[in-house]
């Protein structure tokens, strides 16, 4: 059957909705190959302008929720979406009508978006609890100590008074009980704002790693012989460096980290601050020159940052592995590896070049 447009414009339309486009899904739903659907249906792909304006239509859409207001100005929503202020201003001067509340911002919300709204909500909560706690506290001290309450009390008889005195630690056991519930309902809204807090991304202000992109060794096992577990393991790599590519050219970050860490440890142990804007995370253990050679090729107009483990002992890639990759690499194995190991340059067309020496402590967090 001849694939039409229309049916492709269907499926991106579905999967643009659901969030989760790229071309590699849009090829599995459409059973065809992605070089056939860059060679014929390439116009239809969308262009970076709206994945842009998403990104600017999202951003106004995390302040409003998060801050209450409607007016916001295009410094704010520069930094929020990673767009510079003249480009908002100059290419997406439709969009002012939103940053200035005059307008609604008619997209779904992302996972983001909805997590500092829930943030909000959960945060107006906790301050509200904390005001009745305090009211019931102040009034536990005017119930308890209240001068008048002791004078009433000494003159009464000795059963009168052990009756009220009884009704009034009644009182207060069951104020007490209402605090305590109150207390427990607290902490159990804290505990979802920090869960929340955690995953909502906000590590490194200005920075959102629209993607991490890491090979799949599970088909590899240290039983293999090295021929062939060094066969599977550069199949995979070069399936990982592919799915880049095609996650690079549909996203359009303003910028790409290409991390090698051959092995010895994970980016987040490093303690590496990253630049503001969407940012797309490809971790490569390939230690040929021709994948990342590659890679620049295919995505020449997106700045691409190159950081590689160098320095180490084997010992600490074998304790990794160990770890980590529990019964997949051998010590031949990552010999072997680290003999062939080609480390990037800036004349290669890097941004930027870092090299990082992991020590035995970062290895050892898991």
């Amino acid at each position: 059957m001849t694939l039409k447009e229309k049916d492709v414009e269907n499926v991106i339309d579905i999967l643009i909705s659901s969030d989760s486009f790229n071309v590699k899904k849009l090829a599995e739903y459409l059973k065809v190959s992605r070089s056939y659907l860059y060679k014929e249906f390439r116009h239809l792909l969308p262009k970076p302008a709206s994945i842009t304006q998403k990104r600017i239509e999202n951003a106004i859409l995390r302040i409003r929720q998060r801050t209450g207001r409607s007016l916001l100005t295009i410094s704010e929503v520069a930094i929020e979406s990673g767009v510079s202020r003249q480009s908002i201003s100059r290419d997406y001067s439709h969009l002012l009508s939103m940053i200035k509340g005059k307008k609604s911002v008619d997209i779904i919300p992302n996972s983001t978006t909805e997590s500092e709204e829930k943030i909000k909500f959960l945060e107006d909560q906790i301050s509200s609890l904390s005001m009745k706690n305090e009211e019931y506290e102040e009034n536990i001290k005017l119930k308890v100590y209240s001068d008048m309450m002791k004078q009433d009390l000494a003159s009464f008889t000795a059963q009168k008074d052990k009756a009220n005195a009884i009704k009034l630690q009644n009182q207060n056991d069951e104020i007490i009980a209402i605090n305590k519930q109150q207390i427990s309902e607290l902490a159990d809204l804290r505990s979802q704002l920090s869960e929340l807090k955690r995953k909502s991304k906000t590590i490194i202000p200005g920075c959102n790693i629209i993607a991490h992109i890491k090979p799949d060794y599970s088909s590899i096992s240290s039983k293999m012989d090295l021929k062939t577990s060094m066969e599977i393991f550069f199949e995979i790599e070069e399936k990982n460096i592919n799915d880049a590519i095609d996650i690079c050219f549909t996203s359009q970050p303003n910028s790409v980290i290409f991390f090698q860490p051959f092995l010895s440890c994970n980016f987040e142990s490093l303690g590496i601050t990253l630049s503001k804007g969407d940012v797309i995370l490809i971790e490569s253990n390939f230690p040929l020159a021709k994948q990342f050679k590659k890679l620049l090729l295919n995505i020449s107009e997106i700045p691409v940052h190159s950081i590689s483990c160098k320095g180490h002992e084997l010992q600490l890639a074998n304790f990794y592995c160990r770890k980590n990759h529990t019964n997949k690499f051998s010590e031949e194995f990552i010999d072997k590896l680290y003999k062939l190991i080609s480390y990037p340059d800036q004349n290669d067309g890097f941004k930027s070049v870092t090299l990082v020496k992991p020590s035995p402590s970062i290895s050892a967090v898991k």
